[in-house]
């Protein structure tokens, strides 16, 4: 088993790397980020992003604020 792991991890470093430099690397983190918080699915929470989940939630759990103007 361990020598699987090892040979795996090794086997990265021959992996082609598409970003040229550490802002492409960023961009690409974000747009991921970006995805993952407001695209993607997410089937235990009703096959909604995850930030609408929460949004459902707060207005849910929340009380409304009354403001008044003078």
């Amino acid at each position: 088993m361990e020598t699987r792991f090892r040979e795996r991890i090794e086997s990265w470093h021959d992996l082609p790397v598409p970003w040229k430099s550490l802002s492409q690397v960023e961009l690409a983190t974000a747009e991921w980020v970006d995805w993952y918080n407001h695209r993607r699915l997410h089937g235990e929470i009703g096959h909604v992003p995850p930030v609408e989940y929460e949004a459902n939630h707060y207005m849910k759990s929340t009380k409304p604020q009354v403001t008044t103007t003078i």
